[in-house]
């Protein structure tokens, strides 16, 4: 009795299994050759595809990266090396649009990871003085409830400006920054309002006049 058509189509597909299962290495390489030789095409089939299924895919994919944890996070660590800039502008561009979300990472992260949090600050101090500084006057500023506006770049283009000395006495020493007019009147943390001046003279006037006739940098 013939076969009708839809017989011989399971049939020839029955017989393709088999041979596949009995030859894996022979289909393996074929495939990877098939690959090579037509990669655009199939990538680019591969996007529209993706494109018009996305909630299938990332089912398909999420039910996979479950079933091979090691593979996945290889091949993360191996694509995320291979593409470092394309991974840092993609952390870019996230963090600026989730804000909140970084700031609750960076909360559990020092609450899981206090020593390490603690050790981290500790040589950020040490290695970046200039930027912890600005930071607390910052603080002050907001807490004065005056303008804050000055940057760690601006507050070295004045120590550069002065020569690294205290306006006041002509000492070159480490400077502390000087606000002509205190933040108690008001007086904002601004390129216009700060001068370098050593740790004594700045003591010396603390909230009074300023000590002698001084410019502050403007540009």
């Amino acid at each position: 009795m013939a076969r009708s058509p839809e017989d011989r189509k399971a049939a020839r597909a029955a017989a393709s299994r088999r041979w596949r299962a009995a030859h894996p290495e022979v289909v393996r390489e074929t495939n990877r050759l098939q690959y090579a030789a037509h990669r655009e095409v199939r990538l680019s089939a591969a996007r529209l595809w993706y494109a018009a299924n996305l909630e299938k895919a990332r089912a398909t994919s999420r039910r996979w990266n479950a079933a091979h944890q090691d593979r996945a996070r290889a091949a993360k660590r191996q694509w995320n090396a291979a593409h470092r800039e394309t991974v840092r502008e993609a952390a870019r561009r996230w963090r600026a649009t989730n804000p909140e979300a970084v700031r609750a990472a960076k909360h559990r992260w020092y609450a899981a990871n206090k020593e390490a949090a603690r050790d981290y600050q500790r040589r950020r101090r040490i290695a970046h003085p200039e930027i912890q500084i600005a930071q607390a006057q910052r603080r002050r500023a907001a807490k004065a409830g005056v303008l804050s506006t000055l940057t760690a770049a601006e507050w070295e283009a004045i120590k550069a400006h002065h020569k690294g000395r205290c306006v006041y006495c002509g000492k070159r020493t480490k400077m502390t920054q000087d606000h002509l007019v205190p933040f108690d009147k008001k007086g904002p943390h601004s390129m216009g309002n700060v001068l370098p001046s050593c740790q004594s003279c700045n003591s010396h006037k603390l909230t009074g006049p300023p000590l002698k006739p001084v410019q502050p940098l403007l540009l």
